[in-house]
This record gives C-alpha cells, structure tokens and sequence, in this order.
C-alpha cells in the first residue's frame, strides 16, 4: 500500500467500527443523539442555527432494513443508502442533524485585491486554493476580513472544512487551527456534542469522496449545500469516538513514517535499472567490462590512422582544415598531454575523467568525427519542402528518436522532404550517430540506419573510416547523457554548442575490444 491507501484503509475500519474495541459500557449512541437533537433545539430557539427537517434513522429488527423517520411523517425504507454495517450500539444520521453546514462568502480578485489584501488585524480568508491535498490550510495568503466586517461567515477553530466544488470538491479536507472567514467553494462542519475530530475523520474517509462521487452536478462539478446536509454518516458511543480519534492519531504519525519509508523504496524501484544501466556503462567505458588481451593492436596506432586519413583529406580540400590533437601519457612524470597539429603542447592531466587500461587512448570526438549541426528548410511545414507522403528523403527530428528507434537503430521517419526541401536541409548517411542537442530532449542519440536529412536541433557525428565501433560510441554517449545536459546553455531554448561536442573526451579501446564491449552491454541490458 502507498502511505495514502494505509491512510483511506484506517480510515474505512475506524467509521465501521473495527479500529478499536467496543465497550459494552459505553453509553449508546441512540443516548448520544437524544442530547444532540436537545441541543439542536436550544440553538435554534437561540436563533444560531437555522430549523430544518429532523429525521431518525433506526434498524428494525424484525426485518433487518434501515428506516428514516421525519416529524408528523411515515418512517421510509432507506436501506439502500446505506453504505455498510456497524455495532449495535452505533446509529446512523444525516450530518445537518448533528451539525451546522455551511458556506462561506465569495470575493472577486478585485476586490480582494483592493480592498482586503494587506489588512493587518482581522480573519484570515481562506479560499480553495489556500486548502491543501495534505489536509492543511495555507492561512498566511495575505488577505484579511477585519474582525468588525458583519457581511462575512465565519467558520471556527476545530471545524472541518471541505472543498464543494470544482475539481477538488470531495478531496480537499482539513481541520482549522484557527477562526477564519472562508469562500463559497467551501463549506464548514461545526459540530455540536458530536466530537469534531471525530467528524474530521470521518470527512477524510472513503465515505465522503463516494458520497460527492455519486451526486456531483454541473459543468464544473460539485455537490449542493442542500445535498451535503444529507451526507450520512455513523455515530459510535461519545467515549468510543474519543478512544477511535485517539487510535487514529497514533497511527497517523506512523503512516507518515511507514510514507517516507514508502517514498525510498518506490524511488529504489523507480531507479535501480537506471542506476544499474549507469553502473554497468560505466564499467564498459572505463575497461572493467572485458579481459584485455595483450594481442590486441593498442588504440592510439588506431587513433592514429584516422587523424592521418583525416590530415590527407584537409590537404586536399576534401573537408574543412582542423586543429587534429594527439593525446598521450608521459612515462617520465605519469602525466598527459594534447599535442596540437600546429605545435601547441598542452599538460592536460587535470582534465582526464578516469584511467583506463594501457592499451586504450584518449581523444577528443572532434578528432575522429566532423560534428555538422542540422538545418531546417524555412518556412517550416511548407508544401514545397515537406512532402505529404512518403519519398526518399527522410526527414529526421527528436520525435524520431523516441518513437521509431528499434534497439539503437533509427530505422524510419514519420516526416519526409521533397527534393527542394532535401536542398535546404543536412545529409547524413546511415551508420553515422545523431545527437539531440536542443531542447528537453538533449542528449538522446541513436545510430542512422537510414540515410536522411536532419533538423537544426540535432547534430550529427560523421564518421570517415570504420575503425570507430558506432555502437560503441552510441554507448558512450549513454553514459554521457547527465554530463551533456549539463553543458546546456540558454533559456528560452537550451542547446549544446557543438564546439563542446568537439572537445568532449572519449576513450577509446583497440577495435576489437569495441566490438566485444557491445556485444557484452547488448547482452547485459538486454537482462536488465
């Protein structure tokens, strides 16, 4: 059970009369609501409350149905109404019979903005939104009714008060700490005789969200104030009422304990494969997933092979020139540096995230890849750039990532270009990873298996060989996810600069390692 179903299923055996032991000498709540109805009676002579029809509701024994008695009226079968059994020496009544049911007075923005906020003596007002779905009450809002306002209701400390309209009518209850004046969307239950904290309880059960449940009425919804006198509810003996809010209220501050108890676990369950999957990344990127193998060929003769095809491509012209860095680690002093194609030597031992094994290499992703940022056909939506079925020229957004990736691979796009849009946009060839580098979605990345054209939110990693695992790297930047929304700048649309793409870190492992790396992961997450 959550914290709150504990709470609603103490709740349900306290108002059945299962919380705690009934007391043979208890004295009957049949005597209970005599001195109620004597009571009733004096206020409405005392022109406190106002006279409405009285009614006893009793059981007969002889055919075991419930009956409503009004004054100067035949008795009426209501057994149907009620909801479920209790003692023998419990009785059921409508609230109105044992309490005065009212709402409060209502107050346009302006007015309380005019008029009443910034009042320094008087009652607080409280309206809706100032009761809260923990059963408290927000009472310093700034609005206040000076004592001396006769046109304003008041409701008093220990009356229960309970939203009547809207979405939360029936779900907002709580009990006031203090007098106060209220609005016309609540309604408060002062009790006579009856225990209030026992009225309180009954008001935060089960019973009462069934009863608004079932006779809720307008567009915005909600139960009269009529409706609500009509609420039934049991009566136990007055000491048993006693000993049951007493009962509660130890158990009350156990649920709160046992809730956040609750909280950790659901949290654990929540997280757990996250975090594992985190774990187990780790391990992978870090060289403790898999035995090295001395027979491998070392990374940085690999890593060197792609920067050297690279150089050979600037010198022709074939793509943009680049600073290309080598990094490595000195033997004579342990320390790392980034050795720059025109010259710069950087010690940049401080930077280096974690160790990895001797045969593997940092590097920059800058250095293995070209980072291209996407590009949009403007006007967006237009009929001349996007097509209206399917053609051959994919058109790939975040949506794509989510809903069609089958494993890590983007198969299929929901949106495609005419020619003249696939002008305007970025071509990626499949085998090639794309980024999320805008928005909510930041981070997120899958590995084309589709060539297609990309939206200026998402960047794409081109690769010039085969020497890099894709997957490998599509993993990587799993691990990455946290680091990379971090690296957002920006506030009405957050973004990575691609520049920090470039500069991130990746160790790479010899190519053969890459390729048993994921297949183990593949396997590992697959399980979890």
């Amino acid at each position: 059970m959550t914290a709150q179903e504990l709470k609603n299923s103490i709740l349900q055996l306290a108002i059945q009369g299962k919380l705690v032991k009934q007391d043979p000498s208890d004295e009957p709540a049949s005597v209970l609501l005599a001195k109620v109805k004597e009571e009733r009676e004096k206020l409405i002579k005392e022109k406190k409350i106002k006279k409405e029809k009285y009614s006893e509701i009793y059981k007969d024994p002889s055919d075991n149905h419930y009956y409503e008695k009004f004054e100067k009226s035949e008795p009426i079968d209501i057994t149907d109404e009620i909801p479920f059994d209790i003692p023998n020496n419990w009785n059921w009544i409508r609230i109105c019979n044992c309490a005065n049911v009212y709402t409060g007075n209502s107050i346009s923005e302006t007015v309380k903005a005019t008029k009443y906020m910034g009042v320094k003596e008087g009652y607080n007002y409280i309206g809706t939104k100032d009761v809260n779905f923990d059963n408290t009450i927000n009472y310093d809002n700034g609005v206040k009714i000076p004592f001396n306002e006769p046109i304003f209701r008041n409701a008093y400390k220990g009356n229960t008060l309970i939203c009547v309209e809207g979405g939360s009518a029936g779900r907002k209850v709580a009990k006031l700490t203090e007098d106060v004046c209220f609005g016309n969307k609540l309604a408060a239950i002062n009790s006579w005789i009856i225990n209030p904290e026992y009225i309180y309880l009954v008001f935060q059960s089960s019973i009462i969200q069934n009863f608004f449940k079932n006779n809720m009425t307008g567009i915005i919804g909600g139960v009269s104030i009529n409706k609500l006198k009509t609420f039934l509810i049991p009566i136990p003996p007055l000491r048993e009422q006693k000993r049951i809010v007493s009962k509660y209220q130890l158990f009350i501050s156990l649920i709160s304990k046992y809730g956040n108890e609750y909280y950790k676990i659901e949290t654990l369950n929540t997280n757990y494969k996250e975090e594992l999957k985190k774990s187990i990344l780790q391990y992978a990127i870090q060289g403790k997933l898999v035995k090295q193998d001395s027979n491998d060929e070392p990374a940085k003769v690999l890593i060197n092979k792609i920067l050297n095809e690279r150089r050979a491509l600037i010198k022709t012209k074939q793509i943009k020139k680049e600073n290309l860095s080598v990094i490595y680690k000195d033997s004579t002093d342990n320390q790392f540096y980034e050795k720059f194609d025109d010259g710069t030597l950087n010690n940049i031992t401080e930077e280096i995230p974690f160790d990895i094994p001797e045969n593997w290499c940092w590097t920059r992703m800058g250095n293995i890849y070209s980072i291209i940022r996407g590009s949009s056909p403007r006007p967006k939506g237009s009929p001349i750039y996007w097509a209206k079925g399917r053609t051959n020229y994919h058109w790939i957004t975040i949506k794509d990532i989510s809903t069609f990736k089958a494993d890590k691979f983007l198969i299929d796009t929901k949106d495609f270009l005419t020619i003249e849009g696939s002008k305007r946009s970025t071509y990626v060839e499949k085998n090639n990873i794309i980024i999320a580098v805008s928005g909510s979605t930041t981070g997120k990345s899958c590995i084309l298996g589709i060539d297609g054209y990309i939206y200026d939110g998402l960047a794409a990693l081109v690769s010039f060989c085969q020497d890099i695992n894709s997957c490998y790297v599509y993993y990587y930047f799993q691990f990455l996810y946290d680091y990379l929304n971090s690296q957002k700048i920006g506030s009405a649309i957050p973004n990575i600069n691609t520049d920090v793409l470039k500069h991130t870190f990746i160790p790479i492992p010899p190519l053969k390692e890459q390729y048993i790396i994921t297949s183990k992961l593949e396997k590992l997450l697959s399980l979890i």
